[in-house]
């Protein structure tokens, strides 16, 4: 389904500045999954002409995302959350990784809510994406609470005020559109 995806996307004709990833990136984190899905997504965003921002998923293995995905990169080493601030013009996309090891639940930590604060202090002059596995908005369905990002109000009020202009989420399997501390939020849904 990825393939069939990414090559649609090549022949849409369309030239976006990145492909942006959400998680789960692999379904056991299996670093083998990894070198599989690499250069599927490098050779389709060669081909336009655009580049790729990672972020972790639940189902994603830092260890072995660092290694190959982002050859040991991200802000931080070893177990750390993977955080990163890229920019595309004046716009800034700010990875944050909501990851809780060994569970399906997410929550950003206080570390990276305070790297987060201090990201923000300076405004992007064209605002920021922020991206963030685990989307800050109630499910729609019983079960799906259990897996829900937890410590959303902690977000929210890092949040207000911010430059912040999207949130682009991933998880729940389903497309979701909706609005969180002001800010829109849209889910993708499972390419698989």
């Amino acid at each position: 389904n990825l393939e069939l995806m990414l090559s649609r996307l090549v022949e849409s004709g369309l030239h976006p500045d990145a492909l942006l990833f959400t998680g789960d990136l692999a379904d056991r984190g299996d670093a083998s999954a990894y070198r599989r899905l690499r250069p599927l997504v490098e050779n389709a965003a060669a081909a336009l002409g655009c580049e790729v921002v990672w972020a972790m998923g639940n189902h994603d293995d830092r260890g072995a995302m660092r290694a190959e995905l982002l050859a040991g990169g991200g802000d931080h080493l070893g177990e750390e959350p993977i955080t990163e601030v890229r920019w595309f013009g004046d716009l800034r996309v700010i990875v944050m990784d909501s990851t809780v090891p060994g569970a399906h639940w997410g929550e950003i930590d206080e570390a990276q809510l305070g790297w987060l604060e201090s990201e923000l202090a300076t405004a992007a002059p064209a605002g920021t994406l922020l991206l963030i596995h685990h989307p800050p908005l109630p499910t729609v369905l019983d079960l799906a609470v259990t897996v829900e990002l937890r410590g959303q109000s902690r977000l929210a009020a890092v949040l207000k005020g911010s430059d912040v202009r999207g949130i682009l989420s991933g998880h729940v399997h389903h497309p979701s559109f909706g609005m969180f501390a002001g800010v829109q939020v849209a889910v993708a849904s499972s390419s698989a």
